[in-house]
């Protein structure tokens, strides 16, 4: 979970399905997203930091999130990576060669997309958005 909206996205699907899948759910540390697992009783690990809004905290942020993945990927070894456009957790499950399944949710952060959609597996998209 990068941001607070893939959390409250993901939660219900997390509760409908927990008895049936095994989930390894991670979240950043950024906008309230582990308060809101929390009140939503999902388990987490805390994985990365937001890199602020200039450019150079951005990429160390990155640099220093895929860091933070790779040790928990290898340990846990995921069949499969959901997410709703976190760029570190694509790269990384790319890395890895696990599948990465992505949300297509806002069409304006243009620069996200172009990280994270060449690298997924596969794309949801609501039927109102064209491609």
């Amino acid at each position: 979970m990068g941001t607070p909206f893939q959390a409250n996205f993901f939660a219900p699907v997390i509760n409908e399905l927990r008895n049936e899948i095994e989930f390894f759910v991670t979240a950043r540390e950024h906008d309230n997203i582990r308060e809101i697992l929390d009140a939503k009783r999902i388990p987490y690990t805390t994985v990365g930091r937001h890199g602020g809004k200039e450019l150079e905290g951005k990429l160390h942020a990155y640099a220093r999130n895929i860091e933070e993945f790779i040790p928990l990927i290898t340990k846990e070894k995921p069949d499969l990576m959901m997410t709703e456009r976190w760029p570190e957790a694509v790269r990384v499950a790319f890395g890895f060669d696990i599948p990465a399944w992505t949300i297509f949710y806002e069409e304006r952060e243009r620069h996200v997309n172009k990280m994270v959609f060449p690298l997924s597996s596969k794309v949801f998209a609501p039927r109102f958005y064209s491609f």
